[in-house]
């Protein structure tokens, strides 16, 4: 009885190919890459494994669409916000500084929207004009406070955002004496309510450090109180990245949890936000 053999990605063999783009129709080209990236040409063609060979694409950008699609067809991206779709034309992208993403993009869309075409996107490194210059992922990570990404007051200025309400405050620390400027201005001059001041410098004083940094701060947005909550959170985040070990002692006093709390807007045909009009038959 014969069986079938059932191939794994190591026991496959794996060459490269380059495709020269220029003059090529975009559609039929791609369908043929995104079968090699697969692995459908191969009479060994396993479905549940990569088992597809690595293309590189020169002169991306000189590609072909037919008909009128080179100004017609639309790409389409969405922020995840109100209003935020975009679209681009072809001969938009063939015009900017990355020509290569519109093979990439029709290379994407004809592979499996699962892990084996994640796996096989990476095979395909798209390269354009003279340079033929390799695109690769980077990845990007969002400043952490882990000890290797440190920087110390004693080298530079550290940098945190604070927010309450509608205010945001873009608060820098470095060593000093104590001194504190928001807008450019003295702090006792633009807060001049003691209160207002004695909730802005609460970390400070947690940390015995209100006479060894100096704070400069660019606020906007808000009012008073919301201004100088936002410079609070603003310096504690501050002080937590230049010193991980306050973390624990920020955080129990709550320095370091937004305040997301926000008066709620009037809404219109109603006297207030949750007030109605009291109800009337007639």
């Amino acid at each position: 009885m014969k069986s079938t053999k059932m191939l794994t990605r190591d026991s496959g063999d794996q060459t490269w190919y380059v495709v020269d783009a220029e003059g090529k129709v975009l559609g039929r080209m791609a369908t043929k890459i995104a079968d090699v990236l697969r692995g459908k040409h191969k009479p060994t063609f396993t479905p549940n494994s990569d088992m597809g060979d690595f293309v590189i694409v020169v002169n991306a950008g000189k590609v072909k669409l037919t008909g009128k699609k080179m100004r017609e067809k639309l790409y389409y991206s969405h922020s995840g916000y109100m209003g935020g779709l975009k679209s681009t034309t072809p001969e938009k992208v063939l015009g900017s500084a990355h020509p290569e993403r519109i093979v990439e993009w029709a290379i994407r869309g004809m592979l499996p929207k699962t892990r084996l075409g994640t796996g096989s996107s990476p095979s395909s490194r798209s390269m354009w004009g003279r340079n033929t210059r390799t695109r690769r992922s980077s990845r990007r990570f969002w400043p952490s406070t882990n000890r290797r990404n440190i920087r110390t007051m004693a080298q530079a200025r550290i940098y945190a955002t604070g927010k309450r309400k509608t205010a945001v405050a873009r608060v820098y620390i470095k060593a000093g004496a104590g001194r504190i400027t928001v807008n450019g201005r003295e702090f006792e001059e633009y807060f001049p309510v003691l209160a207002l001041r004695a909730v802005a410098t609460q970390p400070l004083v947690l940390t015995g450090k209100r006479t060894s940094v100096d704070v400069d701060v660019n606020i906007g947005g808000g009012g008073p109180m919301s201004q100088a909550e936002s410079v609070k959170f603003g310096i504690a985040k501050a002080l937590q990245i230049e010193n991980p070990e306050l973390r624990t002692q920020l955080k129990r006093a709550g320095f370091l949890t937004r305040d997301a709390r926000i008066k709620e807007r009037k809404k219109y045909g109603q006297p207030g936000a949750r007030k109605r009009f009291q109800f009337s038959k007639r």
